[in-house]
């Protein structure tokens, strides 16, 4: 684990400097003096409860600033991720209204083409938001992309067997894979 601001961490030198403070204000004498009509009631007032109680507060306030710092340090820890995760999900209109000739040749060719060009930025923006992953200090891991494919594959034939109007999609998913 590594910190972007490492320096923070001398924050934790003030710990003991509290712990010191904490224990002069309890052991200091009271400058109050408080007058009781009864010892009895005095005594019966102390023995209530139980004397590590009234440390608990302060002991949460310390634990609290301790998570603090560690916090404003900024930790980083080196976390694996697959680069070939990223999913991009076009939907193209196949209805007639794409036929029409308003936009040359048709819209649906345009609207392939933009497919086409959304896809190819698409893994540029991957690739550099890799390289600023990994410039941060973040590892990036390469997956085994045919191994991923051969444990895809019996599900997506399920899937095309349950649903045979999408093979002719799957089919085309196929034909562009890489």
């Amino acid at each position: 684990m590594t910190f972007l601001w490492p320096v923070a961490l001398l924050l934790y030198l003030l710990i003991p400097g509290l712990i010191a403070a904490y224990v002069w204000m309890i052991r200091r004498p009271s400058r109050v003096r408080v007058r009781y009509s009864s010892l009895d009631l005095v005594a019966r007032a102390a023995a209530v409860g139980q004397p590590w109680r009234r440390h608990v507060p302060a002991a949460l306030y310390l634990l609290s600033l301790c998570a603090v710092i560690f916090t404003v340090a900024r930790p980083m820890a080196p976390i694996p991720v697959p680069d070939d995760r990223t999913v991009i999900m076009l939907s193209i209109d196949v209805s007639r209204s794409m036929m029409a000739h308003d936009v040359v040749p048709t819209r649906i060719d345009a609207a392939k083409k933009a497919a086409v060009d959304t896809r190819a930025h698409g893994l540029a923006v991957e690739k550099e938001a890799l390289a600023a992953l990994t410039e941060k200090g973040v590892s990036v891991v390469e997956c085994d992309r045919e191994a991923f494919r051969k444990r895809v594959a019996p599900q997506t034939d399920n899937f095309m067997k349950a649903r045979p109007e999408a093979k002719p999609v799957i089919e085309l998913i196929r034909a562009t894979q890489i």
